[in-house]
Formats: structure tokens, sequence, C-alpha cells
């Protein structure tokens, strides 16, 4: 989980920022875009994604989160 392999290949990568793999054995891994609404994920590696705190939302691939108008005090 977290990593994927390509067809044919003895090794796995880690997947990217804005991306997870919740199942060992993946040649590809999804975007946390898809997985829902107000998911995301900043580090490369990683089995789910996050959920983006109130007055946030993913950026369009899904690697942080932004303010969303109007953004809380002080942010």
């Amino acid at each position: 989980a977290g990593n994927y392999s390509g067809a044919g290949s003895a090794s796995s990568s880690a997947c990217a920022a804005g991306k997870y793999n919740d199942k060992p054995g993946q040649a590809a891994c999804s975007s946390c875009v898809s997985a829902g609404d107000l998911k995301y994920q900043s580090k490369a590696g990683q089995a789910s994604c996050d959920i983006c705190s109130d007055g946030l939302k993913p950026t369009n691939i899904a690697d942080a989160c932004t303010c969303v108008e109007p953004c809380a005090k002080g942010k």
C-alpha cells in the first residue's frame, strides 16, 4: 500500500503527492481528487488521503489545501 509497480517491473515506486494506493500490488495510484470532496495528500507513498479542514479545499492536483472564500480570519 502507498506504492505501485508497473507491468513486468520487479520493484515498486511510491505514489506521488496527490495520489494514494490503499491496496498492495497495484499497477497505478489513484488521485485524491477522485477519492471524494475535500480529500488531499501532500506526501508521497501514502495509503490514504487526508481531509481538508473547514474553510479549505484541495488544489486541483490534490497535493495541498488552500483557502476557500471567504477565508477564515488570519488565513
